[in-house]
């Protein structure tokens, strides 16, 4: 859990054990009398309401940082896998560019191979969780290059 996170959630709890807290404390009001006070219940509920309420705020605060988090990470992860997709096609145009001048049987050789490599790395994509939509946008500027 992000540190952030964490602060915010215990800074909810505390506003909302302190709400009840200074509630309890202020709700009674002294009199004149030695011994004698007067209760005012709507006292005690106004500080209660108050800190669950900035303590439910601060919940949900924390919450959204966690996620925005958690969304750093996986665009940092993808970020990773098209660098890793982007290295390949770029060594595997190189490899066609140092094959120069090939004849047919030798291109289809090469076109199967180059879809089976395709075919294993969008299995591995899909096996993490990842959809379509960047393998297939990659295969397409693959396919427009040759």
């Amino acid at each position: 859990m992000n540190k952030v996170a964490i602060a915010l959630n215990t800074v909810g709890a505390l506003s909302i054990v302190g709400g009840f807290i200074v509630g309890l404390n202020l709700y009674k009001i002294p009199m004149d009398g030695m011994y004698s006070s007067e209760e005012n219940y709507a006292v005690l509920l106004t500080w209660i309401a108050a800190g669950f309420i900035s303590g439910i705020i601060m919940f949900g605060f924390a919450e959204i940082v966690n996620l925005l988090d958690e969304k750093k990470h996986v665009a940092e992860e993808q970020t990773d896998i098209l660098k890793g997709i982007h290295t390949y096609l770029k060594t595997r145009d190189d490899d066609k560019e140092s094959l120069g001048a090939v004849d047919e049987p030798e291109q289809k050789e090469i076109n199967v191979e180059l879809y089976e490599d395709l075919k294993e790395l969008r299995n591995e994509l899909k096996g993490r969780g990842y959809g379509n939509d960047i393998i297939e946008t990659m295969i397409a500027e693959k396919k427009r290059k040759q």
